[in-house]
């Protein structure tokens, strides 16, 4: 904090030997010796404003909030018209406002008084400006700070604290507007942009903060938070290259360490990108081999990956280190399912039911193991037990659906999938099972259309070109040898267990 003289009643002058030797002691650090020699003076000279203003700017270094607070207050009432220890108190309020919850009024307060004393004074405006702003007051902020002088007004400063008001009032162009001038100016930095942020951090939304942010990476001004900052953006509006390119840049500038590498595979995995997605959890696991959120990741990108080996291994380590986790145990289901024995996946499932009793999707997943481990019987349980949940109803109608066609009951299996295509319209499986259904049941054009709609939405699914070649047969259509040379080239599309379970509960490896 700069020394401010001000004058008592017995003032020192401001040039005097005594006083420049003491600022001098001051700027070296000496504080100690600058110290002892004030004390000597306020002892012969307790009115002097100057020395306790001095004393204060010692205190304020040294840390001493009430001292300084005592002192420069002294300086004020001994000369009030004197700005000086009115600037070093609000200062020092500025300064301490986590410290002190009464700071942020008290140096408005304060500030108000040095205007009073000094209406030109250009410090004292900016200074009640921002504090008006970090209370809130943007109005009466942006009204002071356009009292300024032009030239100030034009300052790096100044600007960030109007376009921090204007967002403040919900003025996204003008403040825009204000950032655009800001970032080209030649003194922009990093503590100009936080004057914005504090405010545009409240406001939740990522208009305003990108262009800010923009500005400093462009002209590499920003810190590795920063550009982590900025790589949540463009991560959260979608734009996952600009994402990916700026983590792997933050990543670069830093020692190796397992948030970067998270970044960069939750991207990777957002781009559909496994292989790399697993690359960078892979080394974040080697980093922290006891987090088990990062093993849950790595597992569920393995298990898309078809390497299920590895997959369960990962899940059943998360599991080990964290055994709560329902999601964990939903994923180990998943693994489970792909194994040759679906009936492993129960009790994972089960393990999810019971820990989310109220979310029928736990059942669903129950109802689904029991299907591939052919209990039929137990799947019909679970499957009905949720066919009035929106979150499950459509693949509980196709389970049933599928059901009731290995029972022969082509009339109730030809109800439950249709419910099943109608809830779930996007999902091929459900359309090719109708189809053949329909096929069994001699309504060849209802089983074409549905065929087809299939094939409209998976050109390669296996079930609904095997259903259609078995139409084709039936009908002894003359595609049928094109049919089954096409079935054959499918051979290694078999039917995905995971599709529907994976729709029904999107397992987030982050």
């Amino acid at each position: 904090m700069a020394a401010s003289l001000g004058c008592g009643e017995t003032a020192i002058p401001p040039g005097d030997k005594t006083i420049v030797a003491i600022q001098e002691q001051i700027a070296s650090g000496d504080l100690q010796g600058a110290r002892t020699r004030l004390k000597a003076l306020l002892d012969r000279q307790p009115r002097v404003a100057a020395l306790h203003n001095l004393l204060g700017i010692i205190d304020a270094q040294e840390d001493r909030y009430a001292s300084a607070e005592s002192n420069f207050g002294s300086a004020i009432r001994l000369a009030p018209a004197s700005t000086g220890a009115y600037l070093n108190l609000g200062r020092l309020y500025s300064l301490n406002t986590e410290r002190d919850e009464g700071a942020i009024a008290k140096g408005i307060d304060i500030y108000r008084r040095a205007l009073a004393v000094d209406a030109r004074s250009v410090e004292s405006r900016y200074q009640l400006a921002l504090l008006l702003e970090w209370r809130g007051s943007f109005s009466e902020s942006l009204k002071l700070l356009r009292q300024l002088p032009a030239d100030e007004t034009r300052t790096s400063r100044v600007l960030a604290l109007e376009a921090a008001a204007l967002a403040g009032l919900n003025n996204v162009n003008d403040a825009a507007a204000v950032i655009r001038t800001l970032v080209e100016k030649p003194d922009f930095s990093e503590e100009h942009a936080s004057a914005i942020l504090a405010v545009l951090d409240k406001r939740g939304t990522d208009d305003l903060t990108l262009p800010l942010l923009e500005g400093l990476v462009h002209r590499n001004l920003a810190p590795a938070p920063v550009v982590r900052r900025l790589g949540e953006i463009y991560e959260r509006l979608g734009q996952w290259d600009q994402a990916r390119l700026l983590y792997a840049n933050s990543a670069r500038n830093q020692v190796p360490s397992v948030q970067p590498l998270l970044d960069l595979a939750r991207v990777a995995y957002k781009q559909r990108d496994l292989e790399g997605a697993l690359s960078y959890v892979g080394q974040a696991r080697d980093l922290d081999p006891d987090n088990p959120k990062i093993h849950l990741f790595f597992g569920v990108v393995a298990m898309q990956l078809n390497v299920p080996i590895d997959a369960k291994s990962s899940l059943l380590k998360a599991i080990e280190l964290e055994p709560e986790n329902a999601y964990t145990h939903y994923a180990m289901g998943l693994v489970a399912l792909q194994g040759h024995d679906p009936s492993e996946a129960v009790p994972y499932f089960q393990k999810y039911a019971l820990k989310n009793p109220k979310d029928p999707r736990g059942r669903f997943a129950v109802g689904a193991a029991y299907f591939y481990a052919g209990e039929y019987d137990e799947a019909k349980r679970e499957m009905q037990a949720v066919t009035g949940s929106p979150e499950a109803s459509g693949g509980a109608h196709y389970y049933l659906g599928r059901i009731a066609k290995i029972d022969q009951d082509l009339e109730t299996a030809s109800g439950h999938l249709q419910k099943a295509v109608r809830l779930l319209p996007d999902f091929a499986d459900a359309h090719a099972e109708l189809g053949l259904v329909y096929t069994r049941q001699n309504d060849y054009g209802s089983a074409s259309r549905e065929l087809q709609r299939a094939l409209d939405l998976d050109a390669n699914n296996y079930l609904a070109n095997t259903n259609l070649l078995i139409l084709y047969s039936r009908t002894k259509d003359d595609r049928t040898a094109a049919q089954t040379v096409r079935v054959k080239q499918l051979q290694n599309e078999r039917e995905k267990r995971l599709d529907l379970l994976m729709r029904t509960i999107e397992v987030r490896p982050y």
